[in-house]
């Protein structure tokens, strides 16, 4: 369980001094918590394959209409939420989107026909910190 830092927890990491030292680790926590807060989105193709996300990132297709998709944020899975798009607009067949587990590294989601038929189409996710 990784806890989120509070802003006074990120300025307490910075130096206050006048040479400026700071401590890479400390740094990359910093960086990485003022990401966290803007979110992150991206693409996943039917065939599984990341096609626009933020780099370090995969994605798979676990089975038809299964996604995975990795991450290196390694938060709670309770501290973020995930939205999923279908993006094939070409077809007139309605597609369900839906969350299907949340991990501290991954997220996966499955797609399905209105009928519940498990189905591969291009899909947009759009990730939050909570």
């Amino acid at each position: 369980t990784v806890a989120r830092p509070t802003l006074q927890d990120l300025l307490a990491r910075l130096p206050d001094n006048d040479t400026g030292a700071i401590d890479a680790v400390d740094l990359r926590e910093v960086v990485t918590a003022l990401w966290l807060k803007t979110g992150a989105a991206g693409e996943v193709a039917g065939d599984g394959t990341l096609v626009a996300g933020p780099p370090g990132w995969t994605a798979e297709r676990v089975e038809v209409g299964l996604y995975k998709v990795t991450h290196d944020l390694g938060i709670d899975a309770d501290a973020y939420s995930v939205a999923i798009t279908e993006m094939q607009l070409t077809t007139q067949v309605p597609v369900i989107a839906a969350i299907t587990e949340t991990t501290s590294t991954s997220f996966t989601f499955g797609l399905a026909t209105a009928d519940g038929t498990p189905t591969n189409r291009y899909s947009a996710f759009v990730m939050a910190v909570n």
